[in-house]
């Protein structure tokens, strides 16, 4: 399981991002701490939604050093915030850019697939153009 992006199909709304920062950040909308980003290239037209891949061999898990970052039974690849030393090991090693760095506590997230909600991840949810999908 795990998060398929359909670029062509987004309209830069940022709906996904907040609603991500709202599940994981206790009702807090801001886009610096949402568990995916978007970037929008005006010239181009062309956007990037970036968000954990939950690679077969995450590369992000591999220089942890108090083992923060596992993977669950589902296969969903988690970093445990209160584990987090906040080294950036993960962030280094990610090549997909998908590690955000929580500034005002020095910790490491990443996409959870909103693992702790029924419903499965709110950005596939909330995304009016199916940009975002579950797969």
């Amino acid at each position: 399981m795990r998060l398929k992006v359909v670029p062509q199909n987004c309209r830069h709304c940022q709906a996904c991002a907040l609603a991500c920062s709202m599940v994981h950040e206790q009702g807090n909308t801001s886009l610096q701490k949402a568990r995916l980003s978007i970037s929008w290239e005006i010239a181009d037209k062309k956007v990037t939604i970036i968000t954990c891949r939950h690679c077969p061999d995450p590369k992000c898990l591999e220089d942890c050093p108090p083992t923060a970052i596992t993977r669950n039974e589902k296969g969903i690849v988690i970093i445990n915030e209160e584990t987090c030393i906040g080294c950036g090991n993960c962030e280094r090693n990610c090549p997909f850019g998908a590690i955000v760095h929580i500034e005002d506590r020095n910790k490491y997230q990443k996409c959870d697939l909103c693992m702790e909600r029924d419903e499965g991840p709110i950005c596939v949810e909330i995304c009016p153009v199916n940009a975002i999908v579950l797969e």
